[in-house]
């Protein structure tokens, strides 16, 4: 790994509204570019939106080679920045949850979501593969959303090479009524972030890049205005080292977006690496067949 600076951007996804989206992107890639970032992760799901059933399939697109890969190509040449996007991926007619990874030279690859939650399992299909990048400065694994909840993935990620781990969110809180309970909701998730996910950093000593939607990005009218599953978002930002400290974290205590830029060290990942209690140097795989057991086969007292 060399050292690298990166970006992490919260913003709205709004549903059905791809080029809006897609400007907004834009805008924001720009500002990072003029911060000297390097590698900029978006939220997941963003260019079509965060919603678990129609209209996936008529928003979803092809990756690569579709419109948004071809617009993300240009944006990434532009800037000279590598990209890692959330959209909604179409493969004969079966949708994905992904995140894309595009350089300034064009598409690397993708990365699709494996653990579905709640009605994602209605529209979309669990990917099978979890992709290491090399994209030169650094390797680059993706863990989207309620992936990064099931700790296999990450470690799977480490083993395979990845120096940071990308954590792009579309976490959804329900909404709120008032500003009182907009601030709470914010901190609530900003909290579950910068809480549990050192630990997930320290762990497989690996830099974790995370990001969040923000806003109210539409109404799903197959719930209720207020339900858990409406596509409204509460933000949230963070970098974490290796030794699971917060390097940075965004700082709006409203809905809004917001951009926050960190130098990541090359040093700091070889200290952490290096360290009698890496978790490469300590682990014990001949004792770990229980985690690939049958579900069911595994008989409890």
């Amino acid at each position: 790994m060399q050292d690298i600076r990166v970006g992490a951007v919260q913003m709205n996804g709004l549903l059905n509204a791809v080029q809006k989206n897609m400007n907004e992107l834009e805008k924001w890639v720009k500002k990072a570019a003029d911060k000297g970032a390097e590698l900029m992760l978006f939220p997941e799901t963003l260019l079509q939106g965060h919603v678990a059933a129609d209209p996936i399939w008529k928003t979803a697109e092809k990756v690569p080679g579709g419109p948004c890969v071809k617009r993300l190509e240009k944006i990434s040449s532009e800037y000279d920045t590598f990209l890692s996007v959330g959209m909604t991926e179409k493969e004969r007619d079966i949708c994905y949850n992904t995140q894309v990874l595009i350089s300034p030279q064009g598409y690397i690859g993708k990365s699709r979501k494996v653990h579905l939650s709640a009605d994602e399992r209605l529209g979309f299909k669990a990917g099978t593969d979890m992709p290491v990048f090399n994209i030169g400065k650094c390797r680059v694994g993706q863990s989207i959303c309620y992936d990064t909840i099931n700790p296999e993935l990450c470690r799977t990620l480490m083993l395979k090479g990845a120096e940071i781990i990308l954590m792009p969110h579309a976490a959804r809180c329900g909404g709120w009524r008032n500003v009182a309970e907009e601030k709470a909701c914010v901190n609530r998730t900003k909290r579950q972030y910068t809480a549990a996910f050192p630990m997930r950093a320290m762990e497989n000593a690996c830099f974790l890049v995370i990001c969040n939607q923000v806003g109210n990005a539409g109404r799903v009218k197959y719930y209720p205005p207020r339900h858990w599953c409406q596509p409204i978002h509460a933000g949230g930002c963070a970098v974490i080292g290796p030794a699971g400290e917060v390097l940075v974290e965004s700082k709006t205590q409203r809905a809004k977006p917001e951009l926050v830029v960190c130098d990541l060290s090359a040093a700091e990942f070889t200290k952490a690496r290096s360290s009698g209690n890496s978790p490469l140097m300590t682990r014990r795989p001949e004792l770990y067949d229980t985690l690939t057991a049958e579900p069911g086969s595994i008989q409890w007292d």
